[in-house]
């Protein structure tokens, strides 16, 4: 194993393991070997938390423990934020609006989404977690976003994503915007189901699929 597939390795581990200090050990280890902090945060980071999720989502693990988890993930962040540059890969520039959907207070998956698809450089509108859904429509409207991104870690707050597009179309303005979804319970056929115009199952593939979405405007 080169030092590269072993750092990244131990981002991801240290964030499942939710080992804070092992995170900021590997974060400091990525710096200095050179190895670009989207990618560490993509590769490493981001592949963590989704094993945190479907962890969690099949009860392998508990909140305290997901909890620890983006604590851990939170400090190699730290670390890591200040060495992003941005790549200039989009040719549309648009705004995005990105929030964790009422009911669910986890917010680390959607802070990653949203770091990378800023590097990227979209504009992004961060709503936070546990947003109310009225909140999520009326805030698109008045900030004339382009994509309303909707994340949630937990099953149970998932018809809140399809309340959001249903309260879209009775108001006429479902075209108006391009909704993602996103979150461990979230697949394609839930996507498909609602209404939606994306999901991903990771931070890279929701750059590229939201860039695709722009392009085919």
């Amino acid at each position: 194993m080169t030092d590269k597939k072993a750092i990244l390795a131990g981002l991801m581990d240290s964030v499942v393991s939710h080992d804070t200090k092992k995170a900021v050990s590997m974060a400091n280890q990525a710096v200095a070997a050179g190895i670009d902090a989207k990618e560490a945060i993509a590769s490493g980071l981001s592949e963590g938390m989704n094993v945190v999720g479907e962890r969690y989502e099949n009860r392998q693990m508990y909140l305290p423990e997901v909890m620890a988890a983006s604590k851990a993930m939170y400090a190699a962040l730290d670390i890591l934020m200040p060495h992003l540059k941005a790549d200039g890969s989009v040719d549309v520039k648009k705004k995005i609006q990105i929030c964790t959907v009422e009911g669910d207070v986890h917010s680390i998956g959607k802070t990653i989404v949203g770091t990378l698809l800023k590097v990227a450089g979209y504009e992004i509108n961060d709503l936070g977690a546990d947003v109310p859904l009225t909140t999520i429509i009326e805030t698109a409207e008045k900030d004339n976003v382009d994509m309303i991104a909707m994340s949630t870690l937990m099953t149970s707050t998932m018809a809140g994503m399809e309340d959001v597009v249903s309260m879209l179309n009775s108001k006429g303005v479902r075209d108006s915007y391009k909704v993602a979804v996103g979150g461990a319970p979230v697949n394609e056929d839930f996507r498909k189901r609602i209404g939606a115009d994306m999901t991903a199952t990771n931070a890279e593939t929701a750059v590229k699929l939201a860039t695709t979405l722009f392009r085919g405007a």
